[in-house]
């Protein structure tokens, strides 16, 4: 009741109960954990994830939050041109 959306950390879990039942949630893959990540010191690096329904005609975005990629300033650019053709599909989902 007290988390009713993703993500939650287990550090906010203040009985060994609510632990145990998270615990086998992932064991039984009801939720997936996401990995803790770490950078250099001093280093800044952003993450922006949502889920979609992919259809042969349309991709839908379920969840998260809009992204103006404009704003968005990366420090390297990928060199793949077959990523950057992926990368620069455009994407009219937002419901």
């Amino acid at each position: 009741k007290q988390y009713p959306t993703f993500p939650f950390t287990m550090r906010n879990f203040e009985d060994s109960r609510s632990r145990l039942g998270i615990t086998e949630c992932v064991r039984t893959n009801l939720v997936q954990p996401y990995p803790i990540l770490s950078e250099k010191q001093g280093e800044f690096v952003a993450q922006f994830k949502f889920t979609v329904i992919i259809h042969p005609k349309a991709t839908i975005q379920i969840t998260g939050l809009p992204l103006d990629m404009s704003s968005v300033c990366p420090s390297t650019q990928i060199s793949d041109s077959e990523l950057n053709s992926l990368l620069s599909t455009k994407f009219n989902g937002v419901l």
